[in-house]
């Protein structure tokens, strides 16, 4: 997190700039160099909420002040997997059992401290200077055992405090019916259950680089037609049988 930016008294109040912005980058894991594989999130944040609460999640309360920016970094295609399974107390009503398995594996964790590492260059960046931006140097608790901005703290801070940003996929992946991993098929009709589909973000196979709103809205325009033209179908054969199309 970054401090001390110098804001005049006019800016405290204004509402017409931006609060947050969003940088698509590379670290030196990426499997493509034509392709981003981090995300750095810059969003306005108050330093004393910041370290009053540390596990507060950014842009989910009313922000009535800020002199700070937070970097989060993303990374865009976790190798990990997580869980989704039955509760066995109550397997129909109860809440389902979500095991997110971050840093589960190579090289997630590696991926968020080199960027860290690369949103903490900003900081000796001409328009950063400018306005006196500096480091918040208070280490989190449960890392204040670790030397600050090594990149042990910087793992220790990202198993302690990552969390999702709720673009949440997968859990019912597209693929052929001999995929043991697979829900729906290219039509998203469940694999085995007549006139059953899936249509949101979880048939997607792998996680979009980026935020998930557009291609999941994309997959609800492409379902809808597939369930138009499906009743297109049925509603000309009923014509040609004479038979009742259902409404």
């Amino acid at each position: 997190m970054y401090k001390n930016i110098k804001l005049q008294e006019k800016d405290l109040f204004r509402q017409q700039e931006p609060l947050q912005i969003s940088v698509f980058a590379q670290t030196e894991y990426a499997e493509s160099k034509y392709v981003p594989d981090v995300q750095m999130s810059f969003d306005a944040v108050s330093v004393q909420d910041f370290i009053s609460n540390p596990q507060l999640e950014p842009n989910v309360q009313p922000l009535a002040y800020y002199d700070a920016i937070n970097v989060r970094p993303i990374v865009l295609q976790p190798r990990s997997r997580g869980r989704v399974i039955l509760n066995d107390t109550d397997p129909i009503w109860g809440p389902p059992l979500i095991f997110p398995n971050y840093f589960g594996e190579y090289p997630d964790l590696y991926v968020l401290v080199s960027g860290i590492r690369m949103a903490l260059k900003t900081l000796y960046t001409e328009p950063f200077r400018h306005v006196g931006a500096a480091l918040v140097a208070k280490p989190v608790p449960e890392c204040a055992h670790i030397e600050f901005a090594t990149d042990d703290y910087w793992m220790c801070l990202a198993i302690y405090y990552t969390a999702t940003i709720y673009h949440p996929v997968g859990t019912c992946k597209m693929g052929p019916p001999h995929d043991p991993e697979a829900v729906v098929d290219p039509h998203l009709k469940v694999h085995g259950i007549k006139n059953l589909r899936v249509i949101d973000a979880s048939i997607m196979p792998k996680i979009t680089r980026g935020n998930t709103n557009a291609p999941t809205i994309m997959i609800a325009e492409k379902g809808s037609d597939l369930i138009k033209y499906k009743w297109a179908e049925i509603s000309i054969e009923c014509r040609n049988k004479n038979c009742h199309v259902p409404t």
